[in-house]
């Protein structure tokens, strides 16, 4: 396992956080950009951004943990499905928010 505890005087973990607060204050705009340029939906939205970023954190979670990602025990499972439900339903209902109110109330 990689250890991604920061060294005195390194940046890394100063560009991680820039890069997430970029990645996570876009998604409003751009959510609202789509709305005023296609004819979608909340849910598509939603399901188009699950179904990109599955396989890149499935292989960062294989470059990471290697086959240790795959060792989940049978307990865990129901829990982990449960979830991944809860997080489309958040992405479903934020992005009908942004439809409805706006991308600076939804926010």
């Amino acid at each position: 396992m990689r250890n991604f505890n920061a060294r005195p005087g390194s940046t890394r973990g100063v560009w991680l956080i820039i890069s997430a607060a970029v990645f996570w204050g876009t998604v409003g705009p751009t959510t609202q950009t789509l709305y005023a340029l296609t004819a979608t939906n909340a849910l598509s939205i939603g399901f188009f951004r699950l179904a990109f970023a599955l396989p890149l954190l499935a292989l960062a979670c294989w470059r990471l943990f290697g086959r240790r990602s795959l060792a989940l025990p049978r307990r865990d499972l129901l829990l982990i499905v449960g979830l991944g439900a809860l997080v489309a339903l958040y992405q479903v209902l934020y992005f009908a928010a942004i439809a409805r109110a706006g991308v600076a109330i939804a926010a």
